[in-house]
């Protein structure tokens, strides 16, 4: 199992330059085709109650100007970050290509997101950024494709350096060891926190590890939601990743009770690879 193709979700803001260069090097790694993707939805001009009549029809206008100035400096925008690192976007036969998808469908974004083998998005601190909008929700939740969360800020040092598997068994951890199973074969050295309570899954994933040639070493996590999480954190502090599921509670549950994964996603600085 290799990656051969990475999408990196793409807003067009500056702070997003490290996924971007977290997304080429890992590119550059696997010998992979990077794609930007830019989604482009034009708010509705129509407005509520009638407002956008009292406006004029000259409302219209705008909102389309400001969809093109906004998907021009997001283009622009890309383009600086590659030409930084000596990277033509877009060239015939180049390794990194720019995808502009105007008004998809849902069924569009799931569908064409879904084939590859890595996404990557740069997301602040906080739950909100990944499930509240509306692409990467759908990534995270239909596409079934591992998704790289990195933060805004220095590009950070993913391949060779230590990495983490949040482990309990589940089946979106079960997932999310196999999706994240290539980044953790170039990691040293990789630690899985087991969580599950039970030694038969704990050497079910060690073997699994083992079988691709990748040596973890165990640290039993114990407590469950924010607790454990709070303990995968600390134990993991100055990692390049962590690999975990996502969600195997709801999203709603999780922001009233708290948990596991709300936790790691408001607290966590280094690079998390989710799984649903």
């Amino acid at each position: 199992m290799t990656i051969r193709s990475i999408f990196a979700l793409y807003n067009g803001q500056e702070t997003e330059a490290s996924a971007l260069n977290a997304a080429m090097d890992l590119a550059e790694a696997f010998g992979a085709t990077l794609t930007i993707v830019h989604v482009v939805f034009t708010p509705p001009t129509g407005g509520f109650f009638g407002e956008a009549i009292t406006v004029g029809t000259g409302y219209q206008d705008l909102v389309l100007a400001e969809s093109a100035r906004a998907a021009a400096a997001a283009r622009a925008n890309a383009d600086a970050v590659c030409s930084a690192r000596g990277v033509t976007l877009g060239a015939a036969g180049g390794p990194v290509h720019y995808r502009e998808m105007r008004e998809p469908s849902n069924a569009a974004v799931v569908r064409d997101l879904s084939l590859c083998d890595l996404i990557v998005v740069c997301a602040p601190k906080g739950s909100g950024w990944l499930v509240d909008a509306t692409i990467s929700d759908l990534t995270l939740f239909l596409t079934r494709r591992p998704l790289l969360v990195v933060r805004p800020g220095p590009t950070p040092n993913i391949l060779g350096a230590p990495a983490g598997v949040a482990w309990n068994g589940s089946l979106e951890a079960i997932h999310a060891l196999i999706g994240g199973r290539p980044l953790l074969s170039h990691a040293t050295p990789v630690t899985l926190y087991d969580g599950a309570g039970a030694a038969d899954a704990s050497r079910a994933a060690d073997a699994y590890l083992r079988a691709a040639d990748i040596f973890s070493t165990t640290t039993p996590i114990t407590g469950t939601g924010t607790e454990a999480a709070r303990q995968v954190l600390a134990a993991a502090k100055g990692s390049g990743l962590i690999v975990m599921g996502a969600y195997g509670h709801s999203v709603l549950r999780e922001r009233l009770f708290g948990g596991f994964t709300e936790t790691m996603l408001e607290e966590a600085d280094v690079p998390l690879l989710l799984c649903h």
